[in-house]
């Protein structure tokens, strides 16, 4: 009887193409399919705690934006339905809590702050207005821009 070794594959181009695609697929069940791709220029916005729900991404200078004329995934409008953000490097966010850039204002910013992880506020929750609000569920309108931006 001859025993024979079989060579093991080595990951070439396309092992690790395949090992790419797998994690790809296992990042979005671990992730849902709302969780985006963000790079240093952009902001994630979503749904709910954790950078979970349903979530939109937008680019660093994207303007003004009243939450109550952006669609949410399966009606009405995203108004009063932010619960987690998650902030480019080269970004800062100015959040209020009503429409047309009013009432409260919060900085979200990319910049390592206060030990959290880099630019990411999981649960807004934590987050508290001048009178003691919650931030989750509270922000009505946004603008995004750089190091520069502050609240009025």
């Amino acid at each position: 009887m001859t025993l024979t070794r079989q060579a093991k594959p080595r990951p070439g181009r396309s092992g690790l193409l395949a090992l790419a695609a797998g994690c790809a697929v296992a990042c979005a069940l671990a992730f849902g399919p709302s969780a985006q791709a963000q790079t240093a220029n952009q902001v994630m916005f979503c749904s709910d705690a954790n950078f979970k729900g349903k979530c939109f991404t937008v680019d660093k200078g994207g303007g003004n934006v009243n939450l109550t004329q952006k669609s949410f995934p399966g009606g009405g409008n995203w108004n009063d339905k932010i619960s987690s953000v998650k902030v480019g490097a080269n970004v800062r966010v100015l959040a209020y809590e009503n429409t047309n850039w009013t009432g409260e204002c919060i900085v979200f910013s990319g910049a390592n702050v206060g030990g959290r992880t880099k630019g990411e506020y999981p649960n807004l929750t934590g987050y508290e207005t001048s009178v003691g609000n919650s931030w989750n569920d509270r922000i009505s309108s946004y603008q995004t821009g750089g190091s520069s931006y502050v609240c009025p």
